[in-house]
C-alpha cells in the first residue's frame, strides 16, 4: 500500500514539473500608451545590432565635406559641411563674386533617411535638404530625395577630405 502512495505521489510530481515554464530570458515593458510589450533576448540583439549599424554609420560618414555649388546669380556657393558622428553637423556657405557677402553658419541634427541618406534638419533658408553619402563624398538630393539630373547636376556634390 505504501508503495502504490510512493508511486502515486513521484507521479504527480512527474506531472507538475513537465508543467513548469521553462526559465526564459523575457521580460515586459510598458510603452507610452500603456501597451505591455515583452521584450527577449532576440529583441535585445536585434536592437543592438541595429544600433550598432547605426554607430558604424554614423562614424564612416564623419568628416568634412567641401565643393561649390551652383548658383544663378553667382560665381558659385562655396560649402563646406562637417558631419560629426552624434549625428549632428556644421554648416557654412559663402556666395561667391557676390558684394559684401559673408559667411553664413549653420549647424543641427541629420536624421538618417536610409542606409546612405541623411536629412540635415534645423537649416535656415532650406529646410529638410537632403544628401546622399559615399565613402569620398556627399551630393545633395532634391526636394523628393532623388539624384539632380541636368546639365549642373554633378556640381552639387562636395569631396570628402
Amino acid at each position: 500500500m505504501n508503495s502504490i502512495r510512493f508511486f502515486i505521489l513521484c507521479f504527480v510530481f512527474g506531472l507538475s514539473a513537465c508543467n513548469r515554464p521553462e526559465a526564459s530570458t523575457e521580460s515586459t515593458s510598458t510603452d507610452s500608451a500603456g501597451t505591455m510589450k515583452f521584450i527577449t533576448d532576440s529583441n535585445m540583439t536585434s536592437a543592438a545590432i541595429e544600433s550598432n549599424q547605426a554607430t558604424n554609420r554614423s562614424i564612416k560618414a564623419k568628416g568634412v565635406y567641401r565643393g561649390v555649388f551652383p548658383c544663378p546669380d553667382c560665381a558659385g556657393i562655396v560649402t563646406e559641411i562637417r558631419i560629426n558622428k552624434n549625428d549632428t553637423y556644421n554648416i557654412s556657405s559663402q556666395y561667391l563674386g557676390k558684394k559684401d557677402s559673408k559667411m553664413e553658419m549653420n549647424e543641427g541634427n541629420f536624421i538618417w533617411i536610409n542606409d546612405s541618406t541623411i536629412q540635415l534638419d534645423g537649416m535656415k533658408n532650406s529646410p529638410g535638404v537632403k544628401y546622399c553619402l559615399t565613402d569620398t563624398a556627399m551630393r545633395q538630393l532634391d526636394i523628393n530625395g532623388n539624384r539632380i539630373l541636368g546639365e549642373l547636376g554633378s556640381r552639387y556634390t562636395l569631396t570628402k577630405n
